[in-house]
C-alpha cells in the first residue's frame, strides 16, 4: 500500500512557498486595485499539450477583469503545501495528494472540481518491452509517491494482474525528466502523456507498451482544490473560478482548431499531425470534463473504490462532503444545462 508522508512540515517550506508566490503575509488574500481578489493558481509539473484548457481558462479569467497568477511547481506535494500556506488559492493536482493533505493535516482546502476525467498516461519504453508483465524486473521513472502517473500505473498494473512490486519504480519527478532519463538509458519505461510521447515514438527508438487510458476507461486523474480560506471570502468569485473552468471545457472539447491554436504558446515539439492526433485522442477518450465530474457522484464514488484498491487512498479515508464539495459546478449546470 502506498505510505503517506505527514503534510505537518509545512511552516518549514514556508518561507520558500511564499518567496515563489511574492506575498508577504501567508494569510492575505491579495486583492487587485479594483477590489477583485487575485486569481493565484498553482499547477503540479508543467504546461503540456493536454491541459491547454487552463491556458483558455486563464485568458478568460482576465478578459471578465481577474488578474490572474499561475505558476507551475516540481512536485503535488509542493502545489498543495504552496496553497495550505496561504500563498495561492486554487491547485491542480492529484485527487489522492490533496485528499490526504486534508486527512492527514487537517489541511484547509476542498475539491471544488475534476480537471481531467480520463487517464492520458502511456506507459513509454524500450521496444523490446511488449507488456505491463515484462516490466517486471525493470526500472521504470516515476513521479513522486501518490502522484498521479503513479496511482494510474499502479491501477493499470491491477488491472492486468501485475504485481507493480515487482517492477523498480525510480522516482525521478516530471514528465520532461522521466522522458530524458528513459532516453538516457537510465530507464527501461517511464510513464508520460500520450501528447509527449508522440515525438519519441515517431523517432523509431521506443513504443508505447500500454496505453492506460484503454484499460483504465472514465478516470478522474486530476482535481482542482481550493483554500476554504479564499472561498469563505469570496464566494461570488469563486463560482466565477468555477464557471468560467466550465466554459473552458466545452469550448475545448468543442474546437480542435482554437484548441491546437493555443499550443502555439509552447514548445511542445509536435507537428501539426501530431497535435491534431492529440486531441483527438483527448475527446475520444472523453477526456474535458464539461459538467465539472461532480455531478456524478457514483462515478467519484467508483474512482474511489478504484483507487483505495491501489492503495492510493486509504480505506478509512474521510467521507466525501469532508473534501468534496460540488455546489459550485451544480450551481453552474443550474444555469447553463449538462453538456
Amino acid at each position: 500500500m502506498t505510505k503517506y508522508r505527514s503534510l505537518a512540515s509545512i511552516a518549514i517550506v514556508a518561507v520558500a512557498v511564499l518567496a515563489l508566490a511574492g506575498c508577504g503575509n501567508s494569510g492575505d488574500v491579495p486583492e487587485a486595485s479594483d477590489g477583485k481578489p487575485v486569481i493565484r493558481l498553482i499547477a503540479a509539473g508543467a504546461a503540456d499539450f493536454t491541459g491547454l484548457s487552463t491556458e483558455k481558462w486563464q485568458q478568460e479569467l482576465e478578459a471578465a477583469g481577474y488578474e490572474v497568477d499561475l505558476k507551475f511547481v516540481e512536485s503535488p506535494d509542493d502545489a498543495a503545501r504552496i496553497v495550505i500556506a496561504g500563498a495561492a488559492d486554487f491547485y491542480l493536482g492529484s485527487p489522492p495528494e490533496g485528499i490526504s493533505a486534508i486527512q492527514n493535516a487537517d489541511a484547509p482546502l476542498m475539491a471544488l472540481a475534476f480537471t481531467e476525467q480520463a487517464s492520458t498516461f502511456v506507459v513509454l519504453g524500450d521496444k523490446s518491452i511488449n507488456s505491463l508483465e515484462e516490466l517486471v524486473g525493470k526500472k521504470v521513472a516515476l513521479n513522486t509517491p501518490g502522484s498521479t502517473p503513479n496511482v494510474i500505473f499502479d491501477i493499470a498494473n491491477q488491472i492486468e494482474g501485475v504485481d507493480a512490486t515487482q517492477i523498480e519504480q525510480i522516482t525521478i519527478g516530471a514528465g520532461p525528466a522521466r522522458m530524458a532519463a528513459l532516453q538516457g538509458g537510465q530507464v527501461d519505461a517511464t510513464v508520460v502523456h500520450f501528447a509527449e510521447a508522440l515525438a519519441v515514438v515517431e523517432s523509431g527508438d521506443f513504443h508505447v507498451i500500454q496505453d492506460t487510458g484503454e484499460i483504465l476507461g472514465q478516470y478522474l486523474q486530476q482535481g482542482l482544490f481550493a483554500s476554504t480560506v479564499f472561498t469563505d471570502k469570496y464566494p461570488e468569485a469563486t463560482q466565477d473560478v468555477i464557471d468560467v473552468l466550465l466554459d473552458s471545457f466545452r469550448w475545448a472539447a468543442e474546437n480542435k482548431e482554437g484548441y491546437m491554436a493555443l499550443a502555439d504558446k509552447y514548445d511542445f515539439d509536435l507537428t501539426d499531425a501530431q497535435r491534431a492526433e492529440a486531441y483527438d485522442k483527448l475527446v475520444a477518450n472523453g477526456f474535458f470534463p464539461v459538467n465539472g465530474s461532480v455531478n456524478d457522484i457514483p462515478a467519484v464514488e467508483e474512482w474511489l473504490k478504484r483507487s483505495q484498491s491501489a492503495g492510493a487512498i486509504p480505506a478509512d479515508v474521510i467521507l466525501l462532503d469532508e473534501w468534496l464539495d460540488n455546489s459550485y459546478v451544480m450551481d453552474y449546470i443550474e444555469r447553463n444545462g449538462e453538456f
